[in-house]
């Protein structure tokens, strides 16, 4: 007798093909298809929400598995790939799904729970009715692995559930994935193609009355034409966002909204109008516990009071913002905070104290290989021996 030892956690089930050649082991949050001789790993199921598996059963053929989880059953093809999702019964405390089964000729599949009620699903209709969702997060998942080329394969799968979307007519949807695309050529650096998706996407999210998917869309463009160069442009977009966000009570949205205002208004020296939309922001996202656009707000206000020569005002905000960037262990903003700590000091004549700021965030920023970051303290340091007639030192750091 063979012995399968694979350090996963506990199985909770185990259950052979048709025809007796795979094995699929079933723990917690994820199950494992196994050749059963000589035991390779041929797929992992992992349940996208979480949802513990309760149990699974292949299909007839022994091309399809389902499994089974308090608050759906889901559909597999034998790779990995989810194809289908059926839900419909009552969840609560105490009910939720407890079985599944296919029909003799793997065409249908039959799901009961304990909330006493028995649901009949077709397997075709299950995995037509899933086909743009499933393309669509397989985009995003693809988008998720951050390079060049798992970039443009997202491109490819999200305009798949575009195409599928607009065949349903569901304009929220449609809109959604134009988002992303247009996300996705944003980062590329590809800034014409993604204006097109995201005015495609626009009137599309107006139309289904998604106001979360239009607030989104518009932030984008703001930040799209933010990175043109045409701040006003981009204003007037993360204005016109501000107001259905407020709609939707997102304050985590608001507040990121608001730095983003904050941050233009501040390059066009609007520099009071700058102030009171960090403190709005720095307001809401203390009330709402988002940290990360605490530190935003922080950091701006600080930037607005070294504008004005306000060093102990500038200090205090930078301060605040280097402790939570600390609690979060965020380090790119930690490097940025410090160089900026070192830039006030080094203005308002503490020298010293200024390049030990700087010493601090170069060797954050050679830690994560912070490149940009890396040559402004470089630069700032360089300007402050220059300062002090440290010619040698300057010349080097140059």
């Amino acid at each position: 007798m063979a012995e399968l030892q694979e350090d996963k956690g506990l199985w909770s089930d185990v259950v052979f093909s048709p025809d007796g050649k795979q094995i699929l082991f079933i723990s917690l949050y994820t199950a494992y298809l196994y050749d059963g001789n000589p035991g390779n790993l041929l797929a992992t199921f992992t349940e996208p929400d979480r949802d513990t598996f309760l149990g699974a059963v292949f299909s007839p053929d022994g091309s399809q598995i389902l499994t089974v989880h308090r608050s759906s059953v889901l559909l597999w093809d034998i790779k990995g790939k989810l194809l289908a999702v059926f839900q419909g019964h009552t969840l609560g405390l105490t009910s939720g799904v407890t079985s599944a089964v296919f029909s003799p000729d793997g065409s249908q599949i039959l799901t009961a729970s304990n909330d006493g009620t028995v649901r009949l699903g077709n397997v075709s209709a299950a995995i037509q009715a899933y086909a743009p969702e499933g393309a669509f997060k397989e985009g995003s998942q693809l988008n998720q692995q951050g390079t060049v080329e798992s970039r443009q394969l997202a491109i490819q799968k999200l305009e798949e559930a575009l195409t599928l979307y607009r065949a349903d007519k569901n304009h929220a949807q449609a809109a959604q994935a134009l988002l992303e695309i247009g996300n996705i050529y944003a980062n590329l650096g590809q800034f014409q193609t993604a204006l097109d998706s995201y005015n495609q996407a626009l009137p599309l999210s107006q139309q289904a009355g998604a106001k979360a998917e239009e607030a989104s869309i518009l932030n984008s463009l703001g930040e799209l034409y933010n990175n043109l160069a045409d701040p006003q442009t981009a204003l007037n977009y993360h204005n016109q966002a501000l107001p259905l966000l407020y709609q939707l009570n997102d304050q985590g949205a608001v507040a990121t909204t608001l730095n983003n205002i904050g941050s233009i208004n501040a390059s066009l020296g609007k520099q009071q109008n700058a102030l009171d939309s960090y403190n709005q922001a720095l307001t809401i996202s203390r009330t709402g516990g988002d940290k990360a656009a605490e530190t935003s707000a922080l950091i701006g206000i600080g930037g607005i009071y070294t504008t004005s020569k306000d060093w102990s005002n500038a200090l205090n905000a930078y301060n605040q913002a280097l402790q939570i960037s600390r609690f979060l262990n965020d380090k790119v903003k930690e490097t940025t905070i410090l160089n900026q700590i070192g830039k006030v000091y080094a203005a308002s004549g503490q020298e010293s104290t200024a390049l030990d700021y700087y010493n601090q965030a170069l060797t954050l920023s050679q830690q994560l290989g912070y490149k940009t970051e890396q040559a402004n303290i470089l630069y700032n340091q360089a300007t402050l021996n220059r300062q002090q007639n440290n010619l040698t030192a300057a010349k080097t750091e140059i």
